[in-house]
């Protein structure tokens, strides 16, 4: 642990990077280009959030989860927290949003469309699961950094 609290290997640039790739695999695929998003959303006067994924011209608000292996209940609870970003912003907004997740990992799809009361609120509030595949050594990328970080098992 450093002096702040944080993990000494906890850099997330490599998620980051991965990221920013998974969106451009998606705005091919749906043809909304411009979507990744680095900055402030305002929910109202006071309170903003930073979706990974927006555009007030398609109407479209998402985020981005780079994960291949198995789930730690941190990373579940970050996947509850975007969705009420989500749905939270949209019912500010009193306007319909697309909602998506993009993920890179089967096994984190299969959670969001599983028996689990995260599956059932993407259910609920109609919010999109994209899969999207890295390739072998993205992939590989990825589980070398989770490990480094102690977000694998």
């Amino acid at each position: 642990m450093t002096k702040s609290g944080k993990r000494k290997d906890s850099d997330s640039s490599v998620q980051k990077q991965l990221e920013g790739i998974l969106v451009a695999e998606y705005e091919k695929k749906s043809g909304f280009y411009g979507i990744h998003n680095t900055s402030k959303v305002w929910l109202n006067p006071t309170t903003y959030i930073v979706p990974d994924i927006y555009s007030e011209e398609h109407k479209l608000i998402g985020e981005v989860h780079a994960h291949t292996q198995k789930l730690k209940s941190a990373q579940k609870d970050k996947l509850a927290a975007d969705i009420l970003k989500m749905v939270l912003f949209e019912k500010e907004q009193h306007v319909e949003f697309e909602k998506v997740i993009l993920v890179c990992g089967q096994e984190e799809k299969t959670y969001l469309e599983g028996d689990s009361y995260v599956a059932d609120a993407i259910k609920q509030f109609n919010i999109k699961v994209e899969y999207v595949g890295l390739t072998p050594e993205q992939e590989t990328l990825l589980v070398k950094t989770a490990r480094k970080q102690n977000l694998s098992k």
